[in-house]
């Protein structure tokens, strides 16, 4: 391992660290994202639960309320993994989002609506197979 891995898998581990792989993971989620590093800092060290930590059983996370909106210092508490998968869970039954290649679970199924309508994987290739006379969307 070179000195720049040991120094990046380090710095990883630094509430600085971690502040920057959560705003980037909430991005990726497109939840916006309304922190600055001593707004989130101040929640963790309020709460007292930082070296609690972490995604397993029993251990502590940052939960946006409701498991909806954006990460804001007014609409997140930091719970246990329990209870924020719990509440992630009622609501993701009651919830549509749609975001760039994902659904989310829906009650109300549209079958009218391609099932993968943004995915540019398979299904995407058999659709246009199928156009060029291909059985099946199957080119043997």
């Amino acid at each position: 391992m070179t000195n720049y891995e040991r120094y990046t898998k380090s710095y990883q581990k630094t509430p600085m660290g971690r502040y920057i792989r959560h705003q980037a993971n909430a991005n990726r989620r497109g939840i916006p994202w309304k922190f600055t590093f001593e707004t989130w800092w101040k929640m963790w060290e309020d709460s007292g639960k930082w070296e609690l930590r972490g995604r397993k059983s029993g251990m502590f996370c940052m939960a946006r309320n409701g498991d909806r909106g954006e990460y804001s210092p007014e609409n997140v508490q930091i719970v246990q993994m329990g209870v924020n998968s719990t509440e992630a869970q009622k609501t993701r039954k009651t919830k549509k989002i749609k975001t760039d290649k994902r659904w989310s679970m829906t009650n109300d199924f549209d079958a009218s609506q391609p099932l993968y309508s943004s995915f540019e994987g398979n299904w995407a290739k058999c659709e246009t197979l199928e156009r060029f006379g291909y059985p099946n969307g199957f080119a043997y």
